[in-house]
């Protein structure tokens, strides 16, 4: 089963029809009542942070993402990826260009898991005014896309299968969204 924090951005309703193609049980829940309780009362196979206007730093979401990462796979978009950045120490600073829904072609590392399948450079949709600083990216964090101003766009966990995209997967300006979330979704953890 898939819990989806809806954290109110434009994609979460098509977010919510895609990842029920892949697994049919998708429990949404609001980000206003995310906390660790809610979500683990939910006994979930994977988690997923949709994309929001909310600020990572104010949020529950790096608590969610430091306490489930052992546990289950986790996806972060948007606000999700800088919240896996923000839960492993890595620092939210505002993005160099700015971009919400635009296009833009990205540069994939296809030795990640959720982008094996994909070409090495895809267009996607972007959503980003605020990024990780690579100055202070941890250890435990891999760039695993970059954008044509070599933005970071996604990043994963080096130990956990835990990922984080600056784009959103559910757009149209995103041909390979469905690719990503279907991948994510073949990902086991135990």
């Amino acid at each position: 089963m898939t819990v989806l924090i809806d954290n109110g951005g434009n994609y979460s309703m098509t977010l919510q029809e895609y990842l029920r193609v892949f697994d049919p049980d998708v429990r949404v829940l609001d980000g206003k009542d995310a906390s660790p309780d809610a979500v683990a009362a939910l006994a979930p196979g994977r988690l997923v942070i949709a994309s929001g206007p909310a600020a990572p730093g104010r949020s529950v979401l790096p608590a969610l993402v430091r306490q489930f990462a052992p546990q289950f796979p986790i996806l972060g978009i948007g606000i999700g990826l800088l919240a896996v950045a923000a839960a492993f120490g890595d620092r939210i600073v505002p993005s160099k260009a700015p971009t919400s829904g635009r296009q833009a072609n990205v540069t994939f590392d296809v030795a990640c898991p959720i982008f094996r399948s994909l070409p090495r450079t895809a267009p996607v949709g972007l959503i980003r005014t605020l990024t990780v600083s690579p100055q202070d990216m941890p250890e435990s964090l891999a760039v695993t896309a970059v954008d044509e101003n070599n933005e970071i766009t996604a990043l994963m966990h080096r130990e956990y299968p835990v990922y984080g995209v600056a784009f959103e997967p559910a757009s149209l300006l995103t041909p390979n969204g469905k690719q990503i979330l279907e991948l994510f979704t073949k990902i086991r953890y135990y």
